[in-house]
């Protein structure tokens, strides 16, 4: 199962994320914060999904609908969509995926204070998390890349993809996967992802399943670690990460980073003269 731990203190962050950053028994570790510790690792359009009481086969419909509909259009809103290969489906996921368009693939970083910066920017009275990930251990788990010259991973039919990936000769499992034509915000974010090949599945269902096996040290340890962030310290870790520029303003280069950064800013303030009045 996955390790959970509560954070006490920001020198206890800094101490879990040394540790952390030195890599796992078998290769790097990758880093996911959310706002609130009671969710799941589930992607945007599983949730959709799930929440909507849609099927699998609808789903998978509907994703390459989604697809279609982004690829048709995104140059028009971003000039260097239009040179990217329309083959190479978990591009367009990824770069979907980072101007918030449902996807099933979910955010990582491959720094531990930028995902600490995601469980901790929304200063709501729910406890955040912080999630650690040894991708380096698994044989199936690899910074890869899968091409339609290469895979079936890739094709033209998304929803022939979809029922290759998802019937029972299929291993169902999860993937780490990098991009190698990254945005600014993925730059900015360290950004790597994973991907499950069952569009419904939580990414936790395989993630609480895998322990170290055969590895000094590791044996029976889950390659999945989740830290809780107290509510009342996400203020006091969010101006810390501001010292290290950490910032909406940084993580999101443009105009809608300025905004973020406005918001934040109100947030801390907020904080600030609320102590001060009580």
């Amino acid at each position: 199962m996955t390790t959970r731990k509560i954070i006490e203190d920001w020198s206890d962050f800094t101490s879990v994320a040394a540790d952390m950053s030195q890599g796992g028994p078998e290769g790097p570790m990758i880093f996911r914060g959310q706002s609130d510790e009671s969710f799941s690792l589930r992607p945007s359009l599983t949730r959709v999904l799930k929440e909507k009481n849609i099927a699998q086969e609808q789903g998978l419909y509907m994703e390459s609908k989604a697809l279609a509909s982004f690829k048709r259009v995104a140059h028009l809103a971003a000039d260097f969509c239009g040179g990217l290969n329309h083959e190479d489906v978990l591009l367009w996921w990824e770069i979907m995926q980072h101007y918030n368009a449902p996807t099933r693939l979910l955010d990582w970083s491959k720094s531990p204070y930028v995902a600490l910066y995601f469980a901790v920017e929304d200063l709501s009275s729910e406890n955040g998390a912080f999630y650690t990930f040894d991708a380096g251990h698994l044989n199936f788990v690899k910074e890869v890349r899968y091409r339609s010259s290469e895979s079936d991973w890739v094709r033209n039919d998304m929803l022939q993809l979809g029922k290759s990936l998802n019937n029972e000769a299929y291993e169902k499992t999860i993937m780490v996967v990098g991009c190698p034509r990254p945005t600014n915000r993925m730059v900015a974010q360290q950004s790597s992802f994973t991907v499950c090949t069952e569009l419904l599945s939580d990414h936790d269902v395989f993630s609480n399943n895998m322990v170290f096996s055969g590895v000094r040290g590791g044996e029976g340890k889950s390659i999945v670690q989740k830290f809780t962030i107290p509510h009342e310290l996400k203020s006091v870790f969010l101006q810390n990460l501001e010292k290290m520029n950490i910032t909406a303003n940084t993580l999101f280069p443009g105009i809608d980073g300025l905004g973020r950064s406005i918001k934040e800013l109100i947030g801390i303030l907020s904080t600030r003269v609320r102590k001060k009045y009580e």
